[in-house]
């Protein structure tokens, strides 16, 4: 499993017994088939029928932003590729600047 922020949110709004089951899960089966009663009986709206675990991993997903997995240093890749973008705009103004001042 890799962690990401849907499936750590996933753990606070199920549980993280049911939310490992639900990450393990087959994504057709049914979520309210997965998942304790208690947490179907304390979210009857989002165990309606037809709720599959690909339904809830995307909801929970999608909550927290898409569901990039957390790297080292707790970043998500899309983070750590932003900085990487930055670091390189950066290097390209100040290699512009340079060019500009030797005129």
């Amino acid at each position: 499993m890799v962690p990401t922020a849907g499936a750590t949110y996933l753990a606070h709004f199920v549980g993280s017994g049911d939310a490992s089951k639900v990450l393990l899960a087959n994504p057709e089966e049914l979520a309210a088939n997965i998942v304790q009663k208690c947490s179907v009986n304390a979210n009857p709206t989002m165990f309606k029928s037809g709720l599959t675990v690909a339904n809830l991993q995307d909801w929970a997903n999608q909550k927290m932003g898409g569901g990039s997995p957390i790297q080292s240093g707790g970043m998500t890749a899309q983070h750590n590729n932003d900085q990487d973008i930055q670091l390189c705009v950066d290097a390209l103004n100040a290699e512009a600047t340079a060019r500009r001042e030797k005129r």
